[in-house]
């Protein structure tokens, strides 16, 4: 929380590269122009590169999942789909040294940062609350823009719900019976 200095942008990505398997992919601003005959340019695909192995992927995915099933991230949840997710809140640095400013309060952001669906993602959202004023706790100010946000999205996308629940795909490891 406190010790990370990224943009809202940078962390998205992040988030992006677990999302596609591993794979980071150049992220662009403009989808598509339209040119003076009115006909659609698509935007090139940015670059893309292997940061992670699949399977960390995978492992980090099925724990975000996790976050939002049974974690901090629950109120990010969205009815008919999995949701991989995390919470994120942070007391920020003051200008006198420490986080507390002169009067002895703390100030906050509050985070949550996710993809939707888990299995399959078509959709990632990053919500970032700058000095929330209605409670700090980014399970209850970030999670919940998060899941009116994804909602709105996967309806404007046209998203259907996964026709099959979200399973782990990270193989059980095997335990091997001692002497």
């Amino acid at each position: 929380g406190q010790g990370i200095a990224v943009t809202a942008l940078q962390m998205l990505n992040a988030y992006n590269v677990i999302a596609n398997g591993g794979v980071y992919v150049e992220p662009r601003l403009v989808l598509a122009t339209i040119d003076g005959d009115g006909v659609r340019q698509d935007a090139p695909i940015g670059a893309t590169r292997r940061v992670v192995s699949e399977l960390t992927a995978r492992e980090v995915s099925d724990m975000l999942v996790g976050v939002v099933e049974a974690g901090t991230g629950t109120n990010a949840r969205i009815d008919g789909y999995a949701v991989a997710g995390k919470t994120g809140t942070a007391r920020k640095p003051q200008p006198n040294g420490g986080y507390q400013d002169a009067d002895g309060n703390y100030h906050y952001v509050s985070t949550f940062a996710g993809f939707v669906p888990a299995q399959d993602p078509q959709l990632s959202i990053i919500v970032v609350v700058d000095e929330p004023s209605n409670g700090f706790y980014a399970s209850q100010v970030a999670a919940p823009v998060f899941a009116e946000l994804a909602r709105f999205g996967l309806r404007q996308f046209r998203v259907p719900p996964p026709a099959l629940p979200y399973r782990s795909s990270v193989p059980a490891p095997t335990v091997e019976a001692v002497p």
